[in-house]
């Protein structure tokens, strides 16, 4: 699987990767950041770029410019907050894995 890119589109954009976005190409560490952003709604009861409810290019355009720092609430505990930031990682290569 090593080198393979997909470049099909499909999924709920609040949980595509930067790379998705950017149609870059993307592996499986687009899975990765979406088990991530799963994590983060499960905790903290909303997504971490936007709601379903906002247009795409504006939750595109917030997932593009994440730069690594999700804003937690006392709903997380320290241990979820690590994992979830070592899955919500902008450099795809960079994701814990």
């Amino acid at each position: 699987m090593d080198g393979c890119r997909n470049y099909t589109i499909c999924g709920d954009p609040l949980f595509f990767a930067p790379e998705i976005v950017s149609q870059k190409g993307y592996d499986y560490a687009a899975d990765l950041w979406a088990l991530g952003v799963l994590f983060f709604k499960i905790y903290e009861g909303i997504p971490p770029f936007g709601t379903a409810e906002m247009e795409e290019t504006a939750l595109f355009k917030a997932i593009t410019s994440y730069k690594g720092v999700l804003a937690f609430s006392d709903k997380t505990s320290p241990a979820a907050r690590d994992l979830i930031s070592s899955l919500v990682v902008p450099a795809a290569g960079e994701r814990c894995g």
